[in-house]
């Protein structure tokens, strides 16, 4: 087979030349983007559209803008941003504990917020949590995709697996929010979820019901910002997500951020 020679021209050379110094092509600009996404988790991230977007996207900004990253921060279902992530279309998932569903991704060594579940019911129920057997008397709303520990996080996803009547999934892109807005208006009676969401959508929502806490899932557990496996940069975003806080929490800058929501920074509970 006969060698093929390219005899390089002054044309050639002109072009190379230009391209060169072109500007950065659109793959170069994507890398710097930084692609977020989770349900509406008021305070911990709200909607892009609103004035506050919650406590953990405005850490992500002030951490990730000033290294020169662009944060796109999205907001869809929860089950479908894992699948989102995992697949790689999205760098990362916004306020997410430590579990099962996201065991292959890449955390940050030092949390992010710290979040408390439990089940919550209306101030004026007679209904009293005694066992997981008194949970089979009253409708339970949470999150589709939502996973919890313990003894009653088993129930929940048993009787979702089961069809459980009185076990009613919702889902959506603020699904926390309609959430919570069900228990106040009597569409179910119990719900469970984080105790900061409810307190902060309560007010949100100009609710006058009250509610209180049935029983806890869990105790006090820390959630994080977690980097798709897919991402190639995932570990170096997660060091710059820890060495970021550190700074933030130094200069006093995440005190102020917290003070937003009505907030002490989590370490200082």
């Amino acid at each position: 087979m006969p060698k093929i020679v390219i005899r390089t021209t002054g044309l050639c050379l002109a072009i190379l030349l230009i391209l060169a110094s072109a500007p950065p092509s659109r793959a170069v600009a994507e890398s710097k983007t930084l692609t977020f996404a989770a349900d509406s988790w008021c305070p911990f991230n709200c909607l892009p559209t609103e004035s506050h977007e919650g406590f953990i996207v405005d850490i992500a900004r002030a951490v990730f803008e000033p290294l020169g990253y662009r944060i796109d921060y999205r907001i869809m279902p929860w089950s479908r941003a894992i699948l989102e992530a995992k697949s790689g279309r999205l760098t990362g998932l916004f306020s997410t504990p430590k579990g099962p569903e996201v065991a292959d991704f890449v955390f940050h060594e030092r949390p992010i917020g710290i979040m408390q579940n439990a089940l919550l019911q209306r101030a004026t129920s007679s209904w009293r949590y005694t066992g997981l057997s008194s949970l089979d008397r009253v409708s339970i709303g949470f999150v589709q995709g939502y996973v919890f520990p313990g003894e009653i996080g088993q129930y929940l996803a048993a009787g979702v697996a089961a069809k459980s009547k009185n076990v009613s999934l919702i889902t959506g892109d603020m699904a926390g929010r309609h959430n919570v807005t069900r228990l106040a208006i009597g569409r179910v009676d119990v719900i469970a979820e984080d105790v900061s969401v409810v307190a902060y959508e309560r007010v949100a929502q100009n609710i006058v019901t009250e509610f209180r806490e049935a029983a806890a899932i869990g105790g006090p557990e820390p959630i994080f910002i977690a980097f798709s496996p897919m991402a190639p940069n995932a570990r170096q975003l997660a060091a710059q997500l820890d060495e970021g806080i550190a700074r933030l929490r130094s200069s006093g800058k995440l005190d102020a951020i917290m003070a937003q929501y009505g907030l002490k920074d989590w370490e200082k509970r």
